[in-house]
């Protein structure tokens, strides 16, 4: 099996699908740090907090000055423009990955799908040769010019864009999806802008949840087939259109998602393309002759006849970890768009919506029995306003957010033994009435859930 496996992922295939896919993720990397900086996300994640909530083992990590976090993200807008045209692309990539690794290790409140797919994304980026054709790179070192690649590097993008999607299909096999509450409460709060009648509302949304998640789970499999991709294409830009009515807004994420399917298609159809475009059949010959410096280091490492078993390594081990992490959403009881437990790097989708219309934390001196109302947001360091949203609508965050409570206000005041107590009501969907989300006699900040465990200060309802 080993040996199959050897020889399927050395196979030589070509190079053009992976020069399109470098081409986009490049623009894909330019379009989020432009984001970045005209929307103010730099400023509402990274300069206006005053504190971050770490990951373990990532506590050291420290905020950069306002400058410096200015002056990284020019860096990373630099970098990203270099990937797309190929120069210095593995350093660029390094840099790219490392840099906004940083940030997304600064504080879990800023975690997304979109951020951690990228990571993903630029993480294999960094040991895959995209830049051996149509670069500057391979203008600059015309050795390093090929046509082709071993077949291995396409399997890993495909099974990296392969997974969330699948995942996020399994995810809506669900009874809330296929209710179609929240598409529902998307379509009635924007009646107007959709002209839709009550009775359009009665049979519309259900049938866009059953569609699309047969689609969904159907996706993939229909790409990979020669017979039916092209069919499928259509039907996923379609897909997102629908989805862009629905929720509002489409990111370059969205659009990345979509042609980076072609990954499926055949091998060398990106350069099938540009042979017919005059401006590159004249100027430029991407099937110009080409050598390799079988002399240079980097062509007796790859050569060496370890790598191709180190790489099945990788691949088992890797693979196995993105197929795995995921499924622990299952692991807490409860429906986790109601908990919200277990979502991080699980690909769980957002088709719920959650808003917390009020909350208000209770101090509780335990040896004189006397609880007072406190406000955290000003006698301690200030959570942003989109930091208090995550927070409070996060167990995690809220048993780390309580634990600092407790120990600031012990440190800082007369209260002694104190417990943390939070009082919040939600509204879920479409739901009329608001619905308790924390239990408020539970003491929050000494929560001591295990591995896999809900936290126990979370209320949990049987009908969500």
């Amino acid at each position: 099996m080993i040996q199959k496996l050897k020889e399927n992922f050395n196979k030589k295939t070509s190079i053009s699908s992976i020069v399109f896919f470098r081409i986009i993720f490049g623009i894909y990397l330019i379009s989020t740090i432009y984001k970045f900086f005209t929307e103010r996300m730099i400023e509402r994640y990274f300069i206006e907090p005053e504190f971050g909530f770490k990951y373990a083992g990532f506590r050291w990590i420290s905020q950069p000055s306002e400058g410096n976090t200015y002056l990284i993200f020019a860096i990373l807008g630099i970098a990203a423009v270099f990937i797309t045209i190929g120069l210095y692309y593995r350093i660029s990539s390094t840099v790219f990955f490392m840099g906004f690794g940083y940030f997304f290790l600064m504080d879990k409140v800023n975690y997304n799908h979109e951020f951690y797919w990228t990571l993903s994304f630029l993480f294999l980026m960094i040991w895959i040769p995209a830049n051996r054709n149509l670069s500057v790179d391979s203008v600059i070192n015309p050795s390093i010019r090929s046509l082709k690649m071993s077949k291995k590097h396409i399997y890993l993008l495909k099974f990296q864009l392969a997974i969330p999607l699948i995942y996020t299909a399994i995810h809506c096999i669900s009874t809330e999806w296929l209710s179609a509450q929240y598409i529902q409460y998307r379509f009635e709060h924007n009646l107007t802008s959709y002209h839709l009648s009550n009775e359009m509302l009665e049979w519309l949304p259900k049938t866009i949840a059953c569609i699309g998640l047969v689609y969904g789970l159907l996706m993939i499999p229909s790409l990979a087939n020669r017979k039916t991709q092209k069919t499928s294409f259509i039907l996923l830009i379609i897909y997102y259109i629908i989805a862009k009515t629905i929720v509002g807004n489409a990111t370059p994420l969205n659009w990345f998602i979509v042609l980076s399917t072609t990954l499926f298609f055949d091998e060398n159809w990106f350069f099938d393309k540009l042979k017919n475009i005059d401006f590159y059949r004249k100027y430029i010959s991407i099937d110009q002759p080409y050598h390799n410096n079988t002399e240079s280091t980097l062509y007796k490492i790859n050569n060496h006849k370890a790598v191709p078993y180190l790489y099945i390594l990788f691949f088992v081990i890797y693979s196995g970890i993105q197929v795995i992490i995921p499924l622990k959403v299952y692991a807490y009881q409860g429906n986790p768009g109601w908990t919200n437990e277990g979502t991080y790097f699980s690909w769980y989708p957002k088709f719920q919506e959650r808003k917390i219309k009020n909350h208000a934390f209770t101090i509780k001196e335990n040896n004189r029995k006397k609880s007072v109302k406190f406000n955290p947001e000003k006698q301690l360091l200030t959570l942003t306003r989109r930091q208090r949203i995550k927070v409070i609508g996060n167990p995690e965050l809220l048993a780390l957010y309580a634990k600092y409570i407790k120990l600031s206000v012990e440190l800082n005041s007369h209260y002694r033994n104190v417990s943390v107590h939070l009082y919040s009501l939600i509204r879920y969907n479409n739901m009329d009435a608001l619905e308790s989300y924390t239990d408020p006699t539970a003491d929050i900040s000494s929560s001591k859930a295990g591995f896999l465990e809900n936290q126990p200060f979370i209320v949990l309802h049987k009908d969500k």
